[in-house]
């Protein structure tokens, strides 16, 4: 169903079944990805509850929207009652979950003296030199973010001096201003994830969502040329028009769909 979701976000106009409830369960039933798309598909709606699925998203773990609420942690605090703690929580989690943005934040608040990250693993807001360990993990996170390309932490690494990285020797960093992720940047991150091809297993909701379409089509003498038929490979129209003409029909299996063929009644 993140597939139909994307194909639904690309051509809104498009005569497709509405992704929305599916997508809404999936993100009930803990889908991350599910939950991030939902975002960007309900990006119209008021700016509360924008934030309500941007939180959402974050706590199941999304990097971005985790990066999100931590650059405007203002809007949280107050619609959802957060405290100074969830604020580094979701600093912690972005970096942690793979946004390089926040990696390069996180490590220069701690090589600044300005968080530690405890035994418990909770990042804290302190007031210090930086310690080991907190140097240790800030060149970890930039070694992560400049293996990703990221200009800034390819910069600093290559500006610092093996001293830097010695608690006895380490000079606290200057903090950068925050750059917090923008929700118009999700479908780009999106477009990464793959839609199924009719190589591979079919998963039911998105085979849901084809059937819907074949029905929708039956119901409304749509036209032959419909666009949505474009973002199609030649294997899945092949299956979407043995299903329309009767040919074949669908049967599930567990999390796998195959196609029967349907023989001739005998008269």
């Amino acid at each position: 169903m993140i597939g139909l979701g994307k194909l639904q976000l690309a051509g809104p106009a498009w005569r497709l079944p509405d992704a929305l409830p599916w997508l809404l369960r999936a993100r009930d039933e803990g889908n991350r990805e599910a939950a991030e798309l939902l975002v960007v598909l309900r990006a119209d709606q008021e700016p509360e509850e924008v934030n309500r699925d941007a939180l959402r998203a974050a706590d199941l773990g999304s990097p971005d929207l985790s990066w999100h609420v931590y650059g405007h942690f203002g809007a949280f605090r107050q619609q959802f009652g957060l405290d100074e703690r969830d604020r580094y929580r979701y600093l912690l989690r972005a970096a942690d979950a793979g946004n390089n943005d926040a990696r390069v934040a996180l490590a220069q608040q701690l090589r600044a003296g300005r968080v530690e990250v405890g035994g418990d693993g909770v990042l804290r807001p302190v007031k210090t030199r930086p310690i080991q360990d907190s140097l240790n993990y800030a060149r970890h996170l930039l070694e992560r973010a400049e293996g990703s390309g990221h200009a800034g932490a390819q910069r600093l690494l290559a500006r610092s001096k093996a001293r830097d990285w010695e608690a006895g020797t380490a000079r606290r960093a200057l903090l950068w201003p925050a750059l917090p992720f923008t929700l118009s940047a999700l479908p780009s991150t999106l477009s990464a994830l793959p839609l199924p091809t009719a190589g591979q297993a079919l998963r039911p909701l998105l085979a849901l969502g084809i059937m819907s379409v074949v029905l929708f089509r039956a119901c409304h003498q749509a036209e032959p040329s419909e666009p949505w038929r474009q973002v199609l490979t030649p294997e899945q129209r092949a299956l979407v028009e043995r299903i329309e003409s009767g040919d074949a029909r669908p049967v599930f299996e567990g999390d796998r769909l195959r196609l029967d063929d349907v023989k001739p009644a005998v008269p």
